[in-house]
């Protein structure tokens, strides 16, 4: 009876040091490859440059397949997609989208606009595929990305 007692007690005295570090070394090792899985978070300005590529595939192709001169125009805080109708530009709609407050985007091959093509789009998309190279510098916070849309519309985006 009392080797019965005895045993109960022994192993109702708790965990060994061993034991609690074993624990904490699992969840500690599964905690680093959660994390290590998770995605990084991107920029406000590599965030709006892929949108901006997203929009420009978009532009390129309706320009292709509507057969009509496509661009996008870039106002303070906003760009949006313009088609050449009837002898003037006109905004397709829907196609808005918002320039974030922190962005700053200059052109760095603007063309010379004449007082009478103000209304032009900054990026000109022609129907048989071939656009005009822009270049592009987007900053925000102290991070520059380059951004190039090629002549076949293709969008390149470097840091930089």
């Amino acid at each position: 009876m009392m080797g019965t007692l005895a045993h109960t007690r022994h192993s109702e005295r708790g965990m060994t040091l061993i034991e609690v570090l074993t624990v904490v070394f699992i969840i500690a090792l599964t905690s680093s490859l959660v994390v290590l899985t998770l995605p990084e978070r991107s920029s406000e300005a590599e965030r709006f440059t892929e949108r901006f590529a997203q929009d420009v595939s978009r532009a390129h192709d309706r320009a292709i397949l509507s057969g009509r001169v496509v661009g996008i125009g870039f106002a303070r805080d906003r760009y949006r997609l313009q088609e050449w109708r009837q002898g003037e530009w006109h905004a397709v709609s829907g196609n808005s989208q918002s320039v974030p407050e922190r962005v700053d985007i200059v052109f760095l091959n603007a063309p010379e606009t004449e007082a009478d093509e103000q209304a032009r789009p900054d990026i000109l998309f022609d129907p048989t595929g071939v656009n005009t190279p822009t270049e592009m510098l987007v900053r925000s916070r102290g991070e520059r990305l380059s951004v190039t849309v090629l002549a076949d519309g293709e969008v390149q985006i470097d840091a930089g």
